[in-house]
This record gives structure tokens, C-alpha cells and sequence, in this order.
């Protein structure tokens, strides 16, 4: 797909790339801390005042993100659903070719759609700062426009929300770290998200990438076109750097952890991503300081068919 950046190296990469990172910089996402709490605050109050047990999955974890998305790029609230629903069809793996073709040219149909008409009506929001560029650069195309955003959105979604359910999930198994959290989440509750990244690897593997030239990595040599996909998820493990490693520990220093990948290609939507599981574990030990399990962890089902690693289910009571 054309802007799909991802799969791009520089100068190519870098200019697609340039479009939209500003956008997610640290910056500008604190800025919009107001708009994402109110947003964690809606989904909770929802989830605290609905029937119990509750899947908190369904409730929190999946919607938030569309949410956060469609106020960052100034969709429609009723759009959610639909970028969920296109963002599974791309990352299934067993997904058909004719599948995830339909998928995408779902999104690219209404994309194109919708930044025709902030072209003519833009508003103060992502997309329509982006489709003003349309008419700044002529190198530009609505092709290229299309895989940028089409990208920002699929990325953004299921690994929010596989974030959000499993950094609960670990805290909810561990009622040490959990009261840890708890007694203070403006000083835990960032570490531990940072931890849950570590632990878990949202994004288990890197994207798949071409050596363009011999090089030896560990005493390996990686030959001129051969394929290497990174584990990313190993190395997350690697005892070497985290001692215990297979332990969840908010109170280690997680901070060299890789789930968003690293250098030039690390994911520019990772801190929107941490910031979204922060506030939602605070808004969840402080309103409901007795969430607790619904299920035996050894219940519970993962998304293990996916490109993005989560839980299909989180029930719990409170």
C-alpha cells in the first residue's frame, strides 16, 4: 500500500514519516492528557456502574483506543466500530490474501471519503492538518496520504488495547504490586505499564526486513538478501539485561525495553500507547480499588492468531 512507511527505508521513509510524527510527539500527546483522561474517566464510569462481572476487554480496553484515535484525527465517535473491525481483518494471520485486501480497501474508501471533506471544511485536528499538505506539497499524493493515516490507525488500535488488558492482568495476578499501584498510581503507574511492555511484547516480532549488505550479529552471518525477522519478544527477555526476567517487576527499570521496536522504525504512536494504559490503570485502582479476577488465569484466552498479542477476554468483578 502506498505510504505504508513501515516497510520503507530512508530518504522514502523519512519523508512519509515526517508527515505524521509531530503529531504523536511527547509533546503534543501531553497536551491532549485532558482529552484521553476524560475519555478513560467515560469508559470506567461505565464499566464501575454496569452489571458485574464485567469483560473489561470489551469495556475499556478495545473502545478506548477508537476513541482516542477518532478524537486525535477528528472522525466520527460512530466510526469506532469500524476501524476496529478493519484493523483485526489486516492483523488476523490466517486472514486470506482476498481478505485482507477487502479489509484494506474498505479503509481506503472511507479515508479517501473523509479527507475529501476536510479538504473542504477542515477542522482543528489531525487529519486535517494532514490533508492541507495535499495542497502544500505537490510530491504528495492522496495514495501516499491514504497508507499514512490507513497505518497510524490499524498500528494504534489492537496493541492499546492487548497493552491495556495485560498490564491489568499482571497487576490483578501479583495483589503485591497491585497494592503497590494502588497506594500510589501517579509514581506506579507508569512503570508498571513500561513493565507490562517489557514482560509481555505486545508485538512479538519486528516486521520482516532485508540485509543489504553481509553483516554479523552474535557471530551469525546475515548474508546480503537474506530475511531476518527480530524477536522482539526475546529480547525483551533477555536475561543479560533484566535479571529475573521471566518476573514482573514494576519496581525494575524497564525504560530499555523494545515492544515499539527501536532506531528509526520504532513505532511513533508508542507514546500514545503508554499514556492511554497509564491513565486507565490509575482511573481502575482509584475508582475500583477491589477489581479483581472473574476467571483462574489459567482460563483466560489470548490472542495468539494475531500479529498483536492480547487477551480476547479480561472478566472481573470489583
Amino acid at each position: 500500500m502506498p505510504g505504508h512507511f513501515l516497510a520503507m527505508d530512508p530518504p522514502a521513509h523519512t519523508r512519509l514519516r515526517r508527515l505524521v510524527a509531530a503529531e504523536f510527539s511527547a509533546g503534543r500527546i501531553d497536551a491532549r492528557r485532558p482529552q484521553i483522561t476524560d475519555a478513560v474517566g467515560e469508559l470506567v464510569r461505565q464499566f464501575a456502574a454496569g452489571p458485574r462481572p464485567a469483560d473489561l476487554v470489551a469495556a475499556v480496553a478495545v473502545p478506548l483506543p477508537a476513541m482516542t484515535a477518532s478524537e486525535m484525527l477528528g472522525t466520527p465517535l460512530g466510526d469506532r466500530e469500524f476501524f476496529m473491525t478493519c484493523a483485526r481483518d489486516l492483523q488476523v494471520h490466517d486472514a486470506t490474501v482476498a481478505q485482507r485486501v477487502a479489509a484494506a480497501g474498505r479503509m481506503t474508501r472511507y479515508l479517501e471519503g473523509l479527507i475529501s471533506r476536510k479538504r473542504r471544511d477542515p477542522g482543528d485536528d489531525v487529519l486535517s492538518r494532514l490533508a492541507a499538505e495535499l495542497d502544500r506539497d505537490p510530491s504528495l499524493s492522496l495514495a501516499e496520504l491514504v497508507g499514512v493515516v490507513n497505518l497510524v490507525i490499524v498500528a494504534g488500535l489492537e496493541t492499546t488495547a492487548g497493552l491495556v488488558s495485560l498490564a491489568t492482568l499482571s497487576l490483578l495476578t501479583d495483589p503485591a504490586q497491585f497494592a503497590l499501584v494502588r497506594s500510589n498510581p501517579v509514581r506506579w503507574a507508569r512503570p508498571a505499564v513500561v513493565e507490562a511492555l517489557r514482560f509481555w511484547t505486545v508485538v512479538q516480532h519486528g516486521v520482516a526486513r532485508v540485509a543489504t549488505r553481509d553483516v554479523t550479529v552474535a557471530g551469525r552471518l546475515i548474508h546480503a538478501g537474506d530475511a531476518v525477522i527480530v524477536s522482539l519478544a526475546s529480547a525483551n527477555r533477555d536475561p543479560a539485561v533484566y535479571p529475573e526476567a521471566d518476573r514482573f517487576d514494576i519496581t525494575r527499570d524497564a525504560r530499555q525495553q523494545i515492544a515499539f521496536g527501536h532506531g528509526v522504525h520504532r513505532c511513533l504512536g508508542s507514546f500514545v500507547a503508554e499514556v492511554q494504559a497509564e491513565l486507565t490503570i490509575t482511573e481502575l485502582v482509584s475508582r475500583l480499588p477491589g477489581l479483581r479476577l472473574d476467571e483462574a488465569p489459567d482460563r483466560l484466552t489470548f490472542l495468539d492468531d494475531m500479529l498483536v498479542y492480547g487477551l480476547r477476554e479480561l472478566p472481573v468483578d470489583w
